[in-house]
């Protein structure tokens, strides 16, 4: 059951693509292989907020087939996905994220731009930040953040008079 006054927005969808190619290989000269890439991608957006959960993300998974095996087939995962949840309520709280992208492994070879396994490589990161975020009577504020790659931060605000 979703929790009560929480908003969530899912969008699934698919995505196509078939390329005849006279040269799938990126070979020179006489080489040269024809192939057929088909290519399949479900995808994937969520958005959502609800009472200790904030979450937002898109995804897919693209099926990049070689009909005559010029290359390997594969699956191409792309997406990100991040959320902050308030694991106790009004003190700790976790900031995370996940993103999965495609780069280019020799950017003097030849690539495609879409989903490939040609000159290709999938870097996934993760990122998990706790922290605590506590204001207190008088709207005295304290947190206490640690950020991978951003540093420490401690900070006490004090209300003004």
């Amino acid at each position: 059951p979703v929790a009560q006054g929480a908003s969530w927005v899912v969008e699934p969808g698919v995505v196509g693509r078939v390329t005849a190619s006279n040269n799938a290989n990126f070979d020179a000269g006489d080489r040269r292989e024809s192939d057929t890439i088909v290519i399949v991608a479900p995808t994937i957006a969520v958005y959502g907020v609800g009472r200790r959960l904030r979450l937002s993300g898109s995804a897919e998974l693209a099926m990049v087939s070689y009909l005559s095996d010029t290359q390997r087939d594969r699956f191409d995962p792309v997406g990100n996905l991040s959320a902050t949840v308030e694991a106790v309520e009004g003190w700790l709280f976790v900031d995370a994220a996940l993103a999965a992208r495609r780069s280019v492994i020799d950017p003097l070879a030849p690539r495609l731009e879409e989903p490939s396994g040609l000159n290709r490589v999938t870097e996934t990161t993760a990122r998990v930040a706790p922290y605590i975020d506590r204001t207190f009577p008088n709207d005295l504020r304290l947190r206490l953040r640690s950020d991978p790659g951003h540093g420490t931060e401690v900070r006490v605000e004090l209300p003004c008079a």
